[in-house]
Protein backbone atom coordinates (compact mmCIF):
# COMPACT_ATOMS: atom_id res chain seq x y z
CA UNK A 1 0.00 0.00 0.00
CA UNK A 2 2.93 2.33 0.58
CA UNK A 3 3.90 2.28 -3.09
CA UNK A 4 0.31 2.87 -4.19
CA UNK A 5 -0.06 5.95 -2.01
CA UNK A 6 3.41 7.34 -2.74
CA UNK A 7 2.96 6.77 -6.47
CA UNK A 8 -0.39 8.55 -6.48
CA UNK A 9 1.07 11.40 -4.43
CA UNK A 10 3.93 11.85 -6.91
CA UNK A 11 1.56 11.87 -9.89
CA UNK A 12 -0.64 14.42 -8.08
CA UNK A 13 2.44 16.60 -7.46
CA UNK A 14 3.26 16.55 -11.16
CA UNK A 15 -0.25 17.74 -11.98
CA UNK A 16 0.11 20.49 -9.36
CA UNK A 17 3.38 21.52 -11.00
CA UNK A 18 1.58 21.71 -14.35
CA UNK A 19 -1.27 23.83 -13.01
CA UNK A 20 0.72 26.15 -10.76
CA UNK A 21 4.14 26.69 -12.30
CA UNK A 22 7.02 26.84 -9.79
CA UNK A 23 8.59 30.28 -9.52
CA UNK A 24 12.28 30.84 -9.09
CA UNK A 25 11.94 33.40 -6.31
CA UNK A 26 9.82 31.07 -4.13
CA UNK A 27 11.99 28.14 -3.08
CA UNK A 28 9.25 26.14 -1.35
CA UNK A 29 7.49 24.82 -4.43
CA UNK A 30 9.15 22.93 -7.29
CA UNK A 31 12.67 21.60 -7.65
CA UNK A 32 15.34 23.91 -6.30
CA UNK A 33 19.03 23.45 -5.60
CA UNK A 34 22.18 25.52 -5.94
CA UNK A 35 22.83 24.33 -9.48
CA UNK A 36 19.19 24.69 -10.52
CA UNK A 37 19.13 28.28 -9.34
CA UNK A 38 22.15 29.47 -11.33
CA UNK A 39 20.17 30.94 -14.21
CA UNK A 40 16.65 30.99 -15.64
CA UNK A 41 17.28 28.46 -18.44
CA UNK A 42 18.75 25.90 -16.07
CA UNK A 43 15.92 26.48 -13.59
CA UNK A 44 13.30 25.77 -16.27
CA UNK A 45 15.26 22.74 -17.46
CA UNK A 46 15.47 21.42 -13.88
CA UNK A 47 11.70 21.79 -13.46
CA UNK A 48 11.07 19.93 -16.72
CA UNK A 49 13.43 17.06 -15.86
CA UNK A 50 12.11 16.83 -12.30
CA UNK A 51 8.50 16.65 -13.54
CA UNK A 52 9.28 13.92 -16.06
CA UNK A 53 11.21 11.79 -13.59
CA UNK A 54 8.60 12.28 -10.86
CA UNK A 55 5.78 11.28 -13.22
CA UNK A 56 7.59 8.16 -14.47
CA UNK A 57 8.60 7.22 -10.96
CA UNK A 58 5.09 7.76 -9.60
CA UNK A 59 3.42 5.66 -12.30
CA UNK A 60 5.92 2.83 -11.91
CA UNK A 61 5.53 2.90 -8.14
CA UNK A 62 1.74 2.88 -8.41
CA UNK A 63 1.76 -0.13 -10.73
CA UNK A 64 4.35 -1.89 -8.59
CA UNK A 65 2.23 -1.14 -5.52
CA UNK A 66 -0.79 -2.75 -7.15
CA UNK A 67 1.30 -5.81 -8.01
CA UNK A 68 2.64 -6.02 -4.45
CA UNK A 69 -0.88 -5.70 -3.04
CA UNK A 70 -2.31 -8.44 -5.27
CA UNK A 71 0.61 -10.76 -4.48
CA UNK A 72 -0.07 -10.19 -0.76
CA UNK A 73 3.43 -8.87 -0.03
CA UNK A 74 2.13 -5.90 1.98
CA UNK A 75 3.60 -7.30 5.18
CA UNK A 76 7.13 -6.37 4.12
CA UNK A 77 6.51 -2.76 5.17
CA UNK A 78 10.08 -2.00 6.22
CA UNK A 79 11.45 -3.26 2.91
CA UNK A 80 9.04 -1.04 0.97
CA UNK A 81 9.90 1.97 3.15
CA UNK A 82 13.60 1.38 2.49
CA UNK A 83 13.00 1.09 -1.26
CA UNK A 84 10.88 4.27 -1.21
CA UNK A 85 13.76 6.10 0.47
CA UNK A 86 16.12 4.92 -2.26
CA UNK A 87 13.67 6.09 -4.93
CA UNK A 88 13.46 9.56 -3.38
CA UNK A 89 17.25 9.83 -3.12
CA UNK A 90 17.67 8.66 -6.70
CA UNK A 91 15.25 11.42 -7.77
CA UNK A 92 17.58 14.13 -6.47
CA UNK A 93 20.71 12.40 -7.77
CA UNK A 94 19.21 11.97 -11.25
CA UNK A 95 18.04 15.57 -11.57
CA UNK A 96 21.33 16.98 -10.26
CA UNK A 97 23.26 14.79 -12.69
CA UNK A 98 21.14 16.05 -15.61
CA UNK A 99 21.64 19.66 -14.52
CA UNK A 100 25.40 19.15 -14.22
CA UNK A 101 25.59 17.65 -17.71
CA UNK A 102 23.56 20.54 -19.14
CA UNK A 103 25.71 23.16 -17.38
CA UNK A 104 28.92 21.56 -18.61
CA UNK A 105 27.53 21.40 -22.14
CA UNK A 106 26.71 25.12 -22.02
CA UNK A 107 30.10 25.93 -20.42
CA UNK A 108 28.37 27.67 -17.53
CA UNK A 109 29.31 25.22 -14.78
CA UNK A 110 30.47 27.31 -11.79
CA UNK A 111 34.19 27.35 -11.14
CA UNK A 112 35.10 26.07 -7.71
CA UNK A 113 31.89 24.08 -7.29
CA UNK A 114 32.58 20.71 -5.73
CA UNK A 115 30.18 17.85 -5.46
CA UNK A 116 29.98 15.91 -2.22
CA UNK A 117 32.03 13.10 -3.79
CA UNK A 118 34.86 15.48 -4.68
CA UNK A 119 34.84 16.95 -1.16
CA UNK A 120 35.00 13.48 0.38
CA UNK A 121 37.88 12.47 -1.91
CA UNK A 122 39.86 15.57 -0.90
CA UNK A 123 39.08 14.92 2.76
CA UNK A 124 40.31 11.32 2.47
CA UNK A 125 43.51 12.45 0.72
CA UNK A 126 44.15 15.04 3.44
CA UNK A 127 43.58 12.49 6.20
CA UNK A 128 45.92 10.00 4.54
CA UNK A 129 48.56 12.72 4.24
CA UNK A 130 48.28 13.57 7.93
CA UNK A 131 48.63 9.96 9.01
CA UNK A 132 51.99 9.47 7.35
Amino acid sequence: MIFIYCGLLKVALVFCFQIIKPRRDIKIYGYYSYLAGLNENIYLYAQKVAKKYLLCCGLIQFLLGLLIHFLKLDRLVYLWLFVETLVILSYYAFVEQKITIRLKKENSFPLGYQSLDEREQKKIKLEKGLRK
